[in-house]
């Protein structure tokens, strides 16, 4: 299990949500404060649907200002069927991350 990353534009993270709910996905949000930095909003995204379940969350970018990092758990499974089923949930994820401006935030 990995950790998926990017950033993209704060009036693009405010589209996420809408973004993932228009592709029927089920989504849970909460958010809180930044204990160390208390100023900084965080706000973390349950994305599920049937038995797959993919967590997002997003703080604003510590090097950008006006952005946001948004991160993912990699999904993982024992079962091949399973395993493939939630990379294909996470794949769908990422693409609408994507083309909601969401990029790699690291020079390659």
């Amino acid at each position: 299990m990995g950790v998926g990353v990017f950033d993209m534009p704060g009036e693009a993270a405010a589209r996420l949500l809408d973004c993932l709910r228009d592709a029927e996905m089920g989504v849970e949000v909460t958010t809180r404060t930044n204990p160390q930095r208390p100023g900084i909003v965080l706000t973390r995204v349950r994305c599920c649907r049937g038995p797959d379940v993919l967590c997002l969350g997003w703080d604003p970018s510590p090097d950008r200002p006006g952005e946001y990092r948004v991160w993912y758990q990699v999904p993982w499974g024992w079962w091949p069927s399973t395993r493939r089923r939630r990379r294909q949930f996470m794949e769908e994820v990422v693409r609408i991350i994507e083309q909601n401006g969401g990029y790699w935030p690291f020079p390659d």
